[in-house]
């Protein structure tokens, strides 16, 4: 079966849940809640591995992040972040280049660069993926990919993220290596290949 952590801080306090979401993200970026009402909710974080892939599930309260490239990116190098908002939305730079989300958005960063963003409420799904499991080169690509709800690429994605993510339980050992092959061929192929072979 595929490994699975959880986190549930909805019967947390107030103090336990700031310090319980600021251990369990620090190894990714340093985040400062923006409390409202003196409240700051994180209702749950779920993470699965599959294969190499860490598929992760996160509904929290408005925040700012910010990913150090000096200190959080060596810690992991070479990851691209694929994620969608179901609700919330954030605003930031990345590498320098601005970066925006927006709800049913599919949003690819690279966690090479460092960045910071200002989140609202968010209820998001995502996935971290290695560059060179896909293509991804930094040299020729951009720190951040974009594609709408509305687009083919967009519809395409966020659907089998959340396909997978709700199936992730009853995945076997024998179908993690399919299952993570199939998107990522996926994403390579409609992300990344090159179709002039340049």
């Amino acid at each position: 079966m595929v490994a699975k952590v959880e986190l549930d801080l909805a019967d947390a306090g107030l103090d336990d849940r700031v310090d319980l979401w600021a251990e369990m993200v620090r190894p990714f970026y340093d985040f400062t809640p923006l409390r409202q009402d003196g409240a700051y909710d994180v209702s749950f974080a779920r993470g699965w591995m599959l294969d190499g892939l860490y598929f992760n599930e996160v509904a929290h309260g408005a925040q700012v992040i910010r990913r150090s490239r000096r200190r959080h990116c060596t810690a992991s190098p070479d990851i691209l972040s694929l994620q969608y908002f179901m609700y919330g939305e954030n605003d930031g730079e990345i590498g320098g280049a601005p970066m925006a989300t927006r709800p049913g958005e599919v949003v690819i960063k690279d966690f090479s660069r460092g960045h910071q963003a200002r989140c609202t409420p968010v209820h998001a799904r995502s996935v971290a993926i290695p560059h060179d499991a896909v293509g991804y080169d930094p040299g020729r690509h951009p720190p951040t990919l974009r594609f709408g709800a509305d687009t083919v690429v967009g519809h395409v994605l966020h659907h089998t993220i959340d396909a997978i993510i709700e199936r992730l339980d009853q995945t076997t050992d024998a179908e993690a290596p399919k299952v993570a092959g199939g998107l990522l061929g996926l994403v390579r192929s409609l992300l990344f290949s090159d179709p002039a072979g340049a």
